[in-house]
């Protein structure tokens, strides 16, 4: 019994067997960036949409990127910031 495949786009950048058919790891690893690719796309949309959802509710910028999962990088840049003030 075999499992359905979804299909690979190819690009010039696909890598192929030299008799030009896929390779097992190839199609596999294709497949992979291709669905990494799709839900960085639609995460970043949703992203996008409860930050505005935030901020139209009265949220601020810290607070925002603490829920977000990115304050903690911009505290450190602040605090490098604020030292060399």
């Amino acid at each position: 019994m075999t499992t359905p495949t979804a299909p690979v786009i190819a690009t010039s950048a696909t890598p192929r067997r030299p008799g030009g058919s896929w390779s097992g790891p190839a199609m596999r690893l294709a497949r992979l960036a291709e669905l990494r690719a799709m839900l960085d796309e639609v995460t970043a949309q949703a992203m996008a949409a409860a930050m505005a959802d935030a901020q139209a509710e009265g949220w601020g910028l810290r607070r925002i990127g603490k829920h977000a999962g990115v304050w903690g990088a911009c505290k450190t840049a602040v605090t490098r910031y604020t030292r060399l003030r």
